[in-house]
């Protein structure tokens, strides 16, 4: 579904969808401009956002976030 709706590859500041498996979210960033944990947590709403609008089904995150 997260590739169906065209993540795979794509990027949201230093976040970003592995290219291979859209199932992981990857530091697209610098070791001196590094992804934060925001950045991680946007890209994984717009990308349950976008599976809800369009399947109607929500996504819950494997690891609990804390």
């Amino acid at each position: 579904m997260i590739d169906a709706c065209g993540w795979k590859g794509k990027t949201l500041g230093n976040a970003g969808v592995y290219d291979k498996q859209a199932l992981v979210l990857v530091n697209r960033g610098t070791a001196a401009n590094s992804v934060t944990g925001g950045e991680v947590m946007t890209l994984a709403k717009a990308i349950q956002t976008s599976v809800y609008e369009r399947f109607g089904i929500r996504l819950e995150p494997e690891p609990v976030v804390v």
